[in-house]
């Protein structure tokens, strides 16, 4: 009987540990488990993902339309105005960390809190979640540093061409300069180069670029085909042109002192740099007068010259020309708040901007020959000079008070066409001729230096020739940027350009 109990209870757990019946059922309802938990996190972290995004989207949405500079309302009240209808949790936490508003520059950079509430990360412990969101646009017209380059050549003077370019220079520069407000007055610089076949500097300026001149009484630059593939003063390139002249206005005057030399002696015609006054702006406008031929090449030389940042210890140089009373001690004095321009290349926060402008096109420029332009006493010219008199004799003069003259000196009395008429020759024995074609190819080459250290370019043919046209039209940094122009339309121009100079923005 024993035996029979004890075989029964055997087989009943060999039956129990071998049978695998429900097995199954045990492992899904645990799978069950771990599923319903993973979908139940999944849930809540849907719901926290579409509460962040809908809330970096209406903040951001809030930030970007807050920052544009076509807005008058302050960016906090339109981030304020835009989220009070944007469908937010009631609880969501707004805060404006950062705000500038002007009329050039406008920021806004703003905090957003939320707490989402979880529902089935509850059982793990995890009752809520945060949501910290940081949002920030800005929107800012470039300050600018602008080089505008003008003929002044004789054919500007045809067709009430320079009549017409005044005003319309006078009301570009006066919107342009409208942008220098007193949060940031010293946002714009203009820099004026007048031209014909040379570019007067100024003494300051040309003496702080290339040492003491050799002469005081113009400050002109011939620079070699290389100075033109640099951007630069090319110091070690140029030499300052002979105060010479081909003829006098008054040829018969025999008044001994050169009148129309190729680097104009008029304070009107020198470079006004980095100025932001625009009553000394416009007043060189108005004494502009038309004379000479032209060189493109020469103008675009300084006017680029002018935004390269080697050239920033000039400019710091012209800032401390003002006296104790803070009273300009030179017409090329700086504006203080200008001496640490021009700013580097790819500056985050500035245009270099150049606009150049004719009515013609290169002609060949004319330049005394190096063995002419020697003030020594032992290689002296063929011309003789009474100071007491103030008289020229072209054949010798042995008696007192006569003296012969260097050839500098010479040059500073007498025209060549006089020389020539006086002595025999013609131009070619004195003087160097530089041709149109090769002032063509150094125009091209500054100016795709300058676009390659990223300085736009605009150009106005202003009534010019067809080659003046294609010339210009290379140059300015994309055909959008250049533009054909006559009297009628100049004005018109000038404020398209202005536009176009207030919208650039940087893509640095």
């Amino acid at each position: 009987m024993y035996w029979g109990v004890a075989m029964k209870i055997r087989t009943f757990f060999l039956n129990y540990w071998t049978d695998v019946s429900g097995s199954m059922t045990i492992y899904i309802s645990m799978l069950f488990v771990a599923m319903l938990s993973f979908f139940g996190v999944a849930f809540d972290l849907v719901k926290y993902e579409s509460a962040r995004t809908h809330l970096q989207s209406q903040i951001d949405i809030a930030t970007i339309s807050a920052a544009s500079l076509r807005y008058t309302e302050s960016p906090s009240n339109i981030v304020r105005g835009h989220l009070a209808t944007a469908n937010l949790d009631p609880d969501v936490n707004i805060r404006i960390l950062d705000e500038i508003d002007t009329s050039s520059h406008r920021l806004v950079e703003v905090s957003a809190t939320q707490t989402v509430d979880t529902i089935f990360m509850r059982s793990f412990g995890v009752f809520d979640m945060d949501i910290e969101i940081i949002s920030a646009a800005e929107e800012r017209v470039p300050d600018v540093e602008l080089s505008v380059v003008i003929d002044v050549s004789n054919s500007m003077g045809n067709g009430g061409r320079l009549t017409s370019l005044v005003p319309a220079l006078t009301s570009f520069y006066t919107s342009l300069l409208a942008s220098n407000d007193d949060v940031d007055p010293n946002r714009v610089s203009i820099s004026t180069i007048p031209y014909d076949m040379q570019v007067n500097a100024g003494k300051e300026l040309y003496e702080a670029a290339h040492g003491t001149a050799d002469h005081q009484l113009t400050f002109c630059s011939e620079w070699t085909d290389a100075a033109y593939t640099e951007t630069g003063f090319s110091t070690d390139e140029q030499v300052q042109a002979v105060h010479a002249a081909y003829k006098n206005s008054n040829p018969n005057a025999n008044v001994w002192e050169i009148d129309l030399p190729h680097c104009s002696a008029e304070e009107y015609d020198q470079i006004l740099p980095f100025s932001k006054d625009l009553t000394a702006l416009t007043d060189q406008l108005d004494a502009m007068k038309s004379r000479g031929s032209t060189s493109l090449d020469i103008a675009a030389k300084w006017g680029v010259a002018l935004l390269d940042p080697a050239s920033r210890p000039v400019i710091n140089h012209l800032s401390t020309l003002w006296d104790s009373d803070g009273n300009a001690e030179d017409r090329q004095s700086v504006d203080p708040g200008f001496s640490q321009r021009p700013v580097d290349w790819n500056h985050e926060s500035t245009q270099k901007v150049m606009l150049i402008i004719t009515d013609g096109q290169n002609v060949a420029e004319h330049k005394v020959k190096a063995e002419f332009r020697t003030d020594d006493a032992a290689n002296p010219s063929h011309v003789w000079y009474n100071p007491g008199e103030n008289n020229v004799s072209f054949i010798e003069k042995t008696s007192a008070g006569w003296e012969r003259m260097t050839w500098k000196k010479m040059w500073q009395k007498v025209p060549l066409e006089t020389l020539i008429t006086e002595t025999g020759g013609e131009l070619g024995d004195y003087w160097d001729t530089v041709d149109s074609t090769t002032k063509d190819s150094r125009f091209d080459l500054i100016c795709s230096a300058a676009k390659d250290k990223g300085i736009v370019i605009f150009s106005i043919a202003y009534g010019a020739s067809t080659n003046g046209q294609d010339s210009l039209r290379d140059c300015a940094t994309n055909d959008a940027f250049y533009h054909t122009a006559e009297p009628g339309d100049i004005e018109e121009i000038f404020a398209e350009v202005g536009a176009a100079v207030e919208k650039l923005k940087l893509t640095k």
